[in-house]
């Protein structure tokens, strides 16, 4: 048979050397076919499993909108401006650092706090850029600014709140009044620093860039 003859050519004699010889061989070959086995099932899955993950991710993005334009039109008493309140806050998360959780959760407390739906979205653009794109404190500073709107006015408490997370709007007041803090501070302690203010205040601030 060729085979022997090959086998011959090549110096291998006797019926037990061939044997060894096409075991050997086949051996490679089997070991070749594992590692090829290998390769593939790892290149499947180095595919499949990226893939999955971003279904499952893009399966809980949707959920969440879905919720978001239910609880908007709780909130807005109207299905139409629920669906385009959660498309504006799509577009936001996509232009900003914050997820679409995050700037749901802050326009839920502005509209609970009574601001309109026409000024959260500027008003949070505002809050962001004064945050400098650190999350929790956006959250803390809609908070705060939604108590101040509530209450129409700045209080010792709130104006503390908001120095904690990084902003003090006496500064930008006594910038545009030219009082001294002194006095803008007594002023806010006869209750007379009005939410109107500190919102022009926000807005001195972030033409500024932000503080």
């Amino acid at each position: 048979m060729e085979i022997f003859n090959i086998f011959g050519r090549m110096g291998i004699r006797g019926d037990s050397q061939v044997s060894n010889a096409l075991s050997k061989i086949g051996n490679k070959i089997s070991d070749i076919g594992g590692k090829m086995m290998g390769f593939g099932t790892a290149l499947t899955a180095g595919i499949t499993l990226p893939l999955a993950g971003l279904v499952v991710q893009g399966l809980k993005y949707s959920a969440t909108v879905q919720n978001l334009e239910t609880d908007f039109k709780v909130l807005l008493g109207s299905e139409e401006e629920a669906i385009k309140l959660t498309s504006d806050l799509k577009k936001m998360g996509a232009e900003t650092p914050f997820e679409i959780t995050g700037l749901s959760e802050v326009t839920k407390t502005l509209l609970q706090f009574g601001i309109s739906q026409e000024k959260v979205l500027p008003l949070m653009g505002r809050l962001g850029d004064i945050s400098l794109g650190n999350e929790e404190r956006f959250k803390g500073l809609g908070v705060v600014i939604g108590q101040v709107s509530s209450l129409g006015r700045l209080q010792a408490g709130d104006l503390n709140q908001l120095i904690n997370r990084g902003w003090n709007p006496l500064n930008e007041i006594t910038a545009r009044t030219g009082e001294t803090m002194k006095e803008v501070r007594k002023r806010m302690s006869e209750g007379k620093v009005s939410y109107k203010e500190v919102e022009q205040a926000m807005v001195d601030a972030t033409d500024k860039g932000g503080k």
